[in-house]
């Protein structure tokens, strides 16, 4: 998969980025890569114009059994001047790669608080057609990866005074409409805007995270943080690092789970506004735009 991506998305990122250095070289003091890909692209250019490079790793890559692309992801991050991990397991793999501990520094997100912040609860439900219902969110890519198809089997093992609403598109969007359409604890209003989704979040009692594979991180899990709402998260990858059990639980992401677990909660108010209660101050005290920080120091730590 990767190297397909790779010939994708390499050609283009790299001719317009080259042509951009070209331009505006004398502008540009440092290059800074988000992802692998770019940082490849990045590796060559800042040996062409003799920048200060910084690059942000998002992934949990899972090295064993993978020779060739630990020893790439070795040879291209040893050229930047800052490397930043989104979590503390992949600062791991890659200091197990021997990158070296004084160039890594574990980046976490920010939200906007501003943004992303409570507001009554039964005002977003009226708002929003859901006055009554006791709502189970999910916003992301339509993929069984992004676990969209556990969501869907555990409808099925709920009644229905529990509403699952569905935000994102991608390859299950017309799987997820039919549902909608013949389900009626089902609500798909598809694709919305970034900033329509904080009323989306402050309609949920519960936000799901069924996630698939070793997600490194999820902006979706401090979105719905900031906004007041739990989660139930999957037990993978980084996503226990972003929270913890005050806000919400973490369990093996099946259908099955996901179901008992809403149940809970739907049966146990009182725990529930119990981890409600928790989620704004976490945010707060965790995801504020203090955490910028790490980037304006990166940079300036090469004037």
């Amino acid at each position: 998969f990767f190297p397909l991506l790779f010939l994708y998305l390499f050609p283009g990122l790299f001719f317009k980025c080259l042509s951009l250095l070209f331009k505006h070289r004398r502008e540009i003091d440092i290059i800074d890569a988000q992802g692998l890909i770019p940082a490849f692209i990045a590796h060559i250019l800042t040996k062409l114009f003799r920048k200060r490079s910084v690059v942000s790793i998002h992934a949990i890559f899972g090295f064993e059994n993978r020779r060739l692309l630990s020893a790439l992801v070795k040879w291209v991050l040893s050229s930047f001047d800052v490397i930043l991990p989104f979590a503390n397991k992949t600062g791991d793999e890659l200091l197990a790669l021997g990158l070296p501990a004084e160039k890594m520094t574990l980046f976490v997100s920010w939200v906007d608080l501003d943004i992303f912040k409570p507001v009554p609860k039964e005002q977003s439900k009226k708002e929003l057609g859901l006055e009554g219902k006791f709502v189970v969110l999910f916003i992301g890519r339509l993929i069984e990866k992004k676990g969209a198809q556990v969501l869907l089997d555990a409808s099925l093992k709920l009644n229905s005074d529990v509403t699952f609403v569905f935000v994102g598109d991608g390859p299950m969007t017309n799987t997820v409409k039919e549902r909608a359409e013949t389900q009626p604890n089902i609500v798909f209003p598809g694709k919305v805007a970034n900033r329509e989704t904080p009323q989306f979040y402050n309609a949920a009692d519960l936000f799901a995270f069924p996630s698939q594979y070793a997600e490194q991180f999820g902006v979706v899990v401090l979105e719905s943080l900031a906004c007041g709402t739990p989660i139930i998260a999957a037990n993978r990858g980084g996503i226990p690092e972003v929270m913890d059990s005050t806000v919400g639980v973490f369990i093996e992401p099946t259908a099955e789970n996901f179901a008992r677990t809403i149940e809970y909660y739907y049966q146990n108010p009182v725990k529930l506004a119990k981890l409600a209660a928790n989620c704004r101050p976490y945010a707060e005290a965790r995801y504020s735009q203090d955490n910028m920080s790490v980037i304006e120091t990166a940079y300036d730590n090469g004037q």
